[in-house]
């Protein structure tokens, strides 16, 4: 089990307008390409996963919280939108994954 979130590679950011803390933009806006390897797969997603990345990472991870790498290392916002079928997107690793987090 991996205890790593999305959010630790993103800055604080305060809203003005609501006195409110959020995350921000990602710190480094290229670290997502540390998640990319050579045992990285190219995934279509079929219609029974559409505007599901939980499915996709439990395919791949057995763990379905890891669907914010899937978002991530893809530069998707964070909406199941994203995920429609026959998009092409990037699975990286667990091996690397456990390397970064």
């Amino acid at each position: 089990l991996i205890m790593a979130n999305r959010y630790e590679f993103y800055e604080d950011a305060i809203d003005i307008y609501f006195n409110t803390q959020t995350k921000g933009l990602a710190k480094d806006h290229e670290f997502y390409k540390n998640f990319l390897s050579s045992d990285m797969v190219y995934y279509t997603i079929p219609i029974h996963m559409q505007y599901r990345p939980d499915l996709i990472a439990y395919k791949f991870y057995k763990d379905s919280s890891l669907d914010w790498v899937l978002t991530f290392v893809n530069q998707f916002d964070n909406s199941p939108e994203d995920y429609y079928t026959d998009r092409v997107i990037l699975i990286p690793s667990l091996t690397r994954i456990k390397q970064l987090v």
